[in-house]
């Protein structure tokens, strides 16, 4: 059989994919905005859907990787996009049941939520990143008195989903990315604080870990406390200046309340060796 001798060779050294991936994923950001996202025609190939998973995943893992400056180049298309794309499952599903267009109908702005809230939390592990450029973009969105309309439609959304069980694609692909982020944690050695009981002494957290980096590091059974979507509902939809008081989904509520209990924590920590350090 005749070999093409432009293909790629089997053994490429790692740091040349991770360039040349980076390099895809740039093109990709380019092109995603200008694909037809009008409803789909199934004698087709799906490039939007496709084109916009791909994003997604490569945004995901430049964040992971602390690839800064891919990660803030992809953010904003794959902002643009992941609204287009929840409108067009809208029309895609619209003869669909009321459950499966909740189901599937949402993952985009679910999506969103989520990768917004995983821009946070690497931000406070790293101490650096994209959360100012995520902020500024859904900043942007929550004007002109939008701001409390869409914060608690995505809100819903997220309460609405917690109440109907279905092992979708969406929810799979989640979890497996919440295991990256708890390998990461544990690669990296950091600490949290014991969720249920155990007989070990309560881990040494370093005074000046983020509570949110705390609070998201799995128990001993392995059980994350929280979901990014959550963090990020109630870091920064709930403290919008624009959105008022609104009522937070138990599961995002339970998250709030655990992350203010770490900052309480770390706060009278910090007041108590500061009266310690005080002269007499």
């Amino acid at each position: 059989m005749p070999t093409d001798d432009t293909w790629p060779a089997d053994d490429l050294d790692d740091a040349l994919i991770t360039d040349l991936d980076g390099r895809l994923y740039r093109q990709l950001a380019n092109v995603v905005t200008e694909l037809p996202h009008q409803a789909h025609d199934e004698s087709q190939p799906d490039l939007f859907g496709q084109a916009f998973k791909q994003l997604f995943d490569g945004t995901f893992q430049a964040l992971l990787d602390g690839d800064t400056d891919l990660a803030r180049y992809l953010f904003s298309p794959l902002f643009k996009v992941a609204r287009e794309a929840a409108v067009r499952l809208g029309t895609d599903l619209a003869h669909e049941t009321p459950r499966n267009q909740l189901i599937y109908g949402t993952e985009p702005l679910v999506d969103l939520m989520e990768i917004s809230g995983y821009a946070l939390f690497m931000q406070e592990l790293e101490h650096a990143g994209i959360w100012p450029e995520v902020t500024a973009l859904w900043d942007a969105l929550l004007t002109d008195g939008r701001a409390r309309p869409v914060a608690l439609s995505l809100i819903d959304i997220l309460d609405q989903r917690s109440r109907v069980f279905a092992l979708a694609q969406g929810a799979m692909e989640r979890m497996r990315r919440h295991i990256e982020l708890n390998e990461l944690l544990k690669k990296r050695g950091v600490q949290g604080r014991r969720h249920f009981y155990s007989p070990t002494p309560e881990p040494e957290v370093p005074p000046d870990q983020s509570p949110v980096v705390t609070v998201f590091v799995p128990d001993a059974f392995g059980m994350p406390l929280g979901d990014l979507e959550d963090l990020f509902v109630v870091e920064y939809l709930a403290r919008h200046p624009d959105v008022g008081e609104i009522e937070l989904p138990n599961k995002a509520e339970r998250l709030l309340d655990s992350i203010e209990r770490e900052r309480g924590r770390q706060s009278g920590a910090h007041d108590t060796s500061d009266d310690e350090g005080a002269p007499a």
